[in-house]
């Protein structure tokens, strides 16, 4: 076996994640437009958007000119686990407190699961006319919490940045400091 006693310097699983991390917070882009791109990517991707979210999250940064892999990588905070049980209820939650809404008068799960596919245009017009205000309410908290995550995610992006480009900074100077103290202990040893 060749490679049999070959062990890596780090294990499998750190290394991916400070993969990710430089790719998540590119070193060669300044913090605030990672931080935009970012913000765009959880804008985006917390809007009811259905399976266009990142087509929409590519298009926008392209257009602003924003590295897209941040943006990219931010839009997946609405994935199911964390969507249903909990971003799309708070928005609805939240738009309700601005939208003034009526009562359901109709079994909304009940008829949805009783639809047909030659009876959805008639079943969503009808829902529409019924439940309109809480489509209204619902579009209106989702774009607030879209927005306040947005913000959120934007200054942890624009802090995050900075901390690691400080860091990186620290890091090239030290190295610096330590080749001129060798370049220096040799050239003494020379001299001798």
């Amino acid at each position: 076996m060749i490679f049999g006693n070959v062990r890596l310097k780090h294990p499998k699983l750190p290394r991916l994640g400070r993969l990710w991390w430089h790719k998540m917070l590119p070193r060669r882009e300044g913090a605030n437009p990672v931080a935009l791109s970012v913000a765009v990517g959880v804008f985006i991707g917390l809007m009811p958007t259905f399976g266009v979210a990142l087509v929409l999250t590519i298009a926008t940064l392209e257009l602003f000119k924003l590295p897209k892999l941040p943006g990219c990588i931010s839009s997946f905070i609405a994935v199911p686990p964390t969507i249903f049980p909990f971003f799309y209820p708070l928005g609805y939650w939240t738009g309700r407190h601005i939208v003034e809404t009526r009562p359901l008068a109709i079994d909304l799960l009940g008829t949805l699961k009783g639809m047909s596919l030659a009876e959805t245009p008639e079943t969503l017009k009808m829902l529409a006319s019924v439940a309109g205000d809480h489509l209204l309410a619902f579009v209106v908290g989702m774009t607030i919490v879209a927005t306040a995550f947005a913000v959120l995610f934007y200054f942890l992006a624009y802090w995050a940045m900075r901390a690691k480009n400080a860091k990186f900074l620290r890091d090239r100077a030290e190295r610096r400091k330590a080749r001129l103290a060798a370049r220096e202990g040799r050239e003494e040893g020379r001299g001798e």
